[in-house]
Formats: structure tokens, C-alpha cells, sequence
């Protein structure tokens, strides 16, 4: 994952590469609310990539990120169409 946004402080984005940096899709973390802790949550796999299982480990790095990094407390995700396999993870 690699962060194209570092220096605006509302917003997270980053590009899920695998390990021959093939861009698989864009992982955000927007909204960011620094002082009550919480932000927005979005992830988007590219439909070539979508179904072999990148948006768990993608939301994991962003989870990571959000509650280490930016210190948050809550991440909010809505999906547009459900997603059992990202909603269990």
C-alpha cells in the first residue's frame, strides 16, 4: 500500500499494488475527523482483481493505519452493494 496523500491531514488515500507493483485497486481513508477520532472508510478493487480475496488484506493495512498511525477510534465503511466477504472480514 502506498500513500499518495500524505500532506492533506482530512484525507488517506492509497494504491494497493501486489508484490510486481500491479496497481489492484484504492484504498481511502477521507472525512478524517482528528478530533473526535473517526473517519470515513472506501476501498475499490479493480474488476480485472475483484474475487481473489485483495480487499481483506487491503482493509487490514488501512485499519492499521487508521488505528496506529492516525490514532483513530472508528472507521465508518458503506458499501454500495453488499459485501459479505468484506463485511465479515
Amino acid at each position: 500500500m502506498r500513500d499518495k496523500n500524505k500532506d492533506n491531514q482530512d484525507n488517506r488515500e492509497f494504491m494497493l499494488t501486489n508484490s510486481n507493483e500491479e496497481k489492484l485497486g484504492f484504498v481511502s481513508l477521507y472525512d478524517i475527523e482528528n478530533r473526535h477520532r473517526n473517519a470515513e472508510f472506501a476501498i475499490i478493487i479493480d474488476p480485472l482483481h475483484q474475487g481473489n480475496g485483495y480487499a481483506a488484506p487491503g482493509t487490514v493495512l488501512a485499519m492499521e493505519y487508521a488505528f496506529s498511525v492516525l490514532n483513530l477510534h472508528k472507521a465508518k465503511l458503506q458499501t454500495v452493494k453488499r459485501s459479505s466477504s468484506l463485511i465479515d472480514s
